[in-house]
Parts: C-alpha cells; structure tokens; sequence
C-alpha cells in the first residue's frame, strides 16, 4: 500500500490525506462503489 501511495503522491503532488485515501481505494475498488459509498468518480476525478 506505500508503494501505491509514493505512486499517487509523484502523480499528483501534494493533495490532501482524504484525496490520498480516495485514490488508495480506487486501487483496489470498482467505479460504481467508489460512486456509492464515497461519493467519488475515478474516471471524472481523473484517476
């Protein structure tokens, strides 16, 4: 999981912890849950 996030961090720069997380999730979870639990579009966020 640090491997991903030094990954997602070079990527994108500074965000913040939650967008961190947000993005770690999206990792290991499909679109259609990111939608419904966190409110959160991968492919509009542009992960």
């Amino acid at each position: 999981m640090q491997l991903a996030l030094s990954r997602i961090l070079k990527q994108y720069g500074p965000i913040s912890e939650y967008e961190q997380r947000l993005r770690l999730a999206a990792l290991w979870l499909d679109r259609k849950t990111m939608i419904r639990v966190f409110n959160w579009d991968p492919i509009k966020e542009g992960y």
